[in-house]
């Protein structure tokens, strides 16, 4: 995906906006990786099996990544009055609209109180047990950042918008110079002027399922790594001596104690767009599970 998008012609997106460490900080707090539980176990029941096609890439393409990708900067204005308005008279028909979804590239700082959201904790039993990621009901005085399609997610559970104490709102602005198209596999033309790359790996995949399944499944991948996957992607860096690093997180940063090992950004690293995808993704399962829910059903398990 990242020699795609290099081909392309499209520049790394720290390299291009300088997007300032603030905003990454919020972004990185907003992101939650993919949600998994189990709300029926060991139990016999009767189930519909109910799966989303291609999740990140669709989810890209709803919110149009691809515009923030090849933008020629960025802006981050306050959002705060808009996002309260949205949160309060949002509901589930919005969430089916298509066009809806580009409205939703913003990030909150939320207070909840009795609120379903994605929070990290030690769930289990065990002392030696591993902080782990769970949609619980949360009352917290410690505001945090999320993204605007968890919070709307958060609504469709509950029913009662969220506490949102600021919002701050993702503004591409222009296309970038030097974009060009290219051919996948000598096949299917991408144009980043109009195209979303994911999109476009997930459309050559299903021409390819009963020619080659093996690239099939290699093309699964390179979809998702375009969607969401190279642009949360850290690399391991060992330095020659310990040293601290800074870290920004939310509303607070501060910096560590030395360290030999840091996580380097790697080249197409963008938390911003990285945690809009997981933030829609969670999104389309509250959608779900409120549906389910409506007809009077349970949610067995779900995972993104």
């Amino acid at each position: 995906a990242k020699s795609y998008l290099s081909a392309m012609g499209i520049k790394p997106p720290q390299e291009k906006f300088k997007i300032p460490d603030r905003i990454n900080g919020i972004a990185v707090q907003a992101a939650a990786g993919g949600r998994a539980e189990c709300m029926i176990r060991q139990t016999a029941q009767p189930v519909t099996y109910v799966d989303f096609h291609a999740q990140f890439p669709a989810v890209s393409k709803l919110l149009d990544c691809r515009e923030i990708v090849c933008a020629e900067s960025l802006e981050f204005p306050d959002f705060t009055a808009e996002a309260r308005e949205m949160v309060e008279r949002v509901g589930l028909h919005d969430c089916f609209r298509p066009a809806f979804w580009k409205h939703l590239r913003w990030f909150g700082l939320v207070e909840p109180h009795d609120d379903v959201v994605p929070f990290r904790g030690k769930f289990g039993q065990r002392i030696d047990s591993d902080p782990t990621l769970a949609w619980n009901v949360l009352t917290s005085k410690q505001p945090f950042w999320l993204t605007g399609a968890d919070i709307i997610a958060a609504k469709l559970m509950t029913g009662k918008p969220l506490r949102i104490l600021k919002a701050t709102k993702v503004v591409p602005h222009g296309v970038q110079s030097g974009l060009v198209p290219l051919k996948l596999y000598s096949q299917l033309e991408v144009d980043p002027v109009r195209d979303d790359l994911a999109v476009k790996l997930v459309e050559l995949r299903s021409s390819m399922k009963s020619k080659s399944p093996e690239l099939a499944g290699g093309l699964k991948v390179a979809a998702n790594s375009a969607a969401y996957g190279i642009s949360c992607q850290l690399d391991v860096k060992y330095l020659d001596s310990p040293s601290p690093l800074r870290v920004f997180s939310g509303e607070t940063d501060y910096l560590t104690p030395p360290d030999e090992v840091w996580e380097r950004p790697s080249e197409f690293y963008c938390p911003v767009i990285a945690s809009l995808v997981t933030g829609g993704s969670h999104l389309l399962c509250a959608m779900l599970e409120r549906s389910v829910r409506d007809l009077g059903g349970p949610i067995a398990a779900m995972d993104t």
